[in-house]
């Protein structure tokens, strides 16, 4: 009886050392890990609706016919308009969002660098995506717009220039007379040239 005891307890020992770690374990001060936004620039193009791929493509195609005509130009100048001769090869398949793009010149248009494309919108899409999905988080919406927004194509053809950029830039000199240290328009951020294309370092953007 004597021995009894000391054994007893020394048999609940484990149990009692496995207890205890799974109240500290579970303890409320103990931080619980979560998988991380992946910030992709891409999508699953299974996991898009098959109107908005056909929708897409609409404008992928157009934007191509577009580029290989008269609606590329120099990205520092738009009345230096560049022709490439015409469209040799124009596809996107809706299924997949495969597509080829190219010029008379032999030449192949770098998609991504473009707005109204499969990558461009596909782009804008996961930027969407990722605002809705952390929504109130300061912090990581920032993050959707450093990791995705800003690696999105902007560019648009000549003929998806809006008219109110073009009176924009008619009365740019004007401004720059007028506010000579005044680098945006009332109310505009670094966000709204950027959607614009002015902090992008573009070129010709071709592939080959």
């Amino acid at each position: 009886m004597l021995h009894s005891t000391p054994l007893g307890l020394l048999g609940l020992l484990p149990f009692t050392f496995i207890s205890l770690l799974t109240l500290f374990s579970c303890s409320p001060s103990t931080p619980i890990l979560v998988s991380a936004y992946d910030f992709k620039t891409t999508l699953t193009p299974s996991a898009i609706p098959l109107a908005q791929k056909t929708d897409w493509c609409t404008q992928h195609t157009a934007t191509c016919a577009s580029i290989c005509g008269t609606g590329d130009y120099d990205p520092h100048d738009e009345k230096k308009v560049i022709d490439n001769g015409g469209v040799l090869l124009n596809t996107c398949n809706p299924a997949d969002l495969t597509y080829k793009c190219h010029c008379n010149n032999r030449r192949f248009p770098y998609m991504e660098l473009w707005h109204y494309t499969v990558p461009g919108l596909m782009c804008e899409q996961a930027w969407r995506d990722c605002l809705k999905t952390n929504k109130g988080d300061d912090a990581l919406l920032k993050e959707c717009d450093d990791k995705i927004r800003k690696k999105c194509g902007h560019r648009r053809t000549r003929d998806q220039i809006t008219d109110q950029e073009r009176k924009y830039e008619l009365w740019k000199p004007l401004g720059e007379l007028l506010y000579p240290h005044g680098g945006h328009r009332r109310g505009e951020t670094e966000t709204g040239k950027h959607e614009r294309g002015e902090n992008l370092k573009v070129g010709r953007g071709w592939e080959a």
